[in-house]
C-alpha cells in the first residue's frame, strides 16, 4: 500500500462512530489536512456540506484545484493553523507521520483537536513500526527518536501504536476506534510502488473531541 493508494476511508465511514457524528453534523463543515496531490474528503462528502482541504504545498494545492473541483484549497501549515471549534470531521490524509519530530507531531495534534467541534472526530491512517521493520540501504531508522532518515533528511515518523496511542490521549482527545491492520504495509520509500513485509504496518484510528472541552 502505498502513500498514494486509496485512503481506508470506506473502513471508516461504515462505523457506528462515524454514522452517529454524520447525523449530528450533516451539514459539516469537514477538513482534509495534507491532501498533497490525490484528495480523498471531496469523492465522499461533497453532497453532505463544505470540505475544505489544505496542503503547505503550493504546488499541491495548485494541481488540486485544477484536477478537483468538489472541494476548496488553500495552502496552509497545519503547525500554523488557527482555526478553533469549527469542524465536524478531520482527516489526516497521511500528514502526521510526514512531520519531521515529535515536537511537531504534538503541535499538530493540539491544532487538530483545537480545530474540531465537541464531538467532532479526527481519522487517522498512519505508518506504525514493528519488530521486523527493515529499510532500503538509503533510509536509515534511528529508533530512539522514531525517525527515518534519507541521508541527513527526516523523510517520515514512524512510531509504535503505543506512543501514536499516549500522543493522541496527551492532546486531549478520546480514542474511539484503533486498529492496527493485519498484514497491510504502507511503503516509506518515494520510488517503490509495491510494498514488502518489510514496510512499516497501516494504523487506522478514529478519535473525537469530548463534549465540553
Amino acid at each position: 500500500m502505498n502513500e498514494s493508494s486509496k485512503f481506508g476511508f470506506d473502513l471508516f465511514s461504515r462505523l457506528p462512530v462515524f454514522e452517529k457524528m454524520l447525523f449530528e453534523n450533516p451539514n459539516g463543515p469537514f477538513l482534509e489536512i495534507g491532501c498533497g496531490k490525490l484528495p480523498f474528503l471531496p469523492d465522499y462528502l461533497s453532497l453532505l456540506g463544505p470540505v475544505e482541504c489544505i496542503d503547505f504545498s503550493e504546488n499541491a494545492i495548485e494541481f488540486c484545484k485544477k484536477h478537483y473541483k468538489e472541494g476548496t484549497y488553500s495552502k496552509t501549515d497545519i503547525l500554523d493553523f488557527k482555526v478553533i471549534n469549527t469542524y465536524a470531521m478531520v482527516m489526516d490524509a497521511h500528514l502526521l507521520h510526514c512531520l519531521d519530530s515529535l515536537e511537531s507531531y504534538k503541535l499538530a495534534l493540539l491544532n487538530i483537536k483545537r480545530c474540531l467541534k465537541p464531538g467532532g472526530l479526527f481519522l487517522l491512517e498512519t505508518m506504525t513500526s514493528h519488530t521486523q521493520m527493515a529499510f532500503e540501504l538509503n533510509l536509515n531508522y534511528e529508533p530512539s527518536n522514531f525517525k527515518l532518515y534519507k541521508g541527513d533528511r527526516v523523510s517520515r515518523l514512524v512510531l509504535p501504536s503505543i506512543v501514536i496511542e499516549e500522543l493522541i490521549l496527551e492532546a486531549g482527545l478520546r480514542i474511539e476506534f484503533f486498529k492496527v491492520e493485519d498484514g497491510l504495509r504502507m511503503i516509506p520509500h518515494d520510488n517503490r510502488e509495491e510494498s514488502i513485509p518489510e514496510d512499516p504496518q497501516v494504523l487506522r484510528l478514529i478519535a473525537s473531541r469530548p463534549k465540553g472541552h
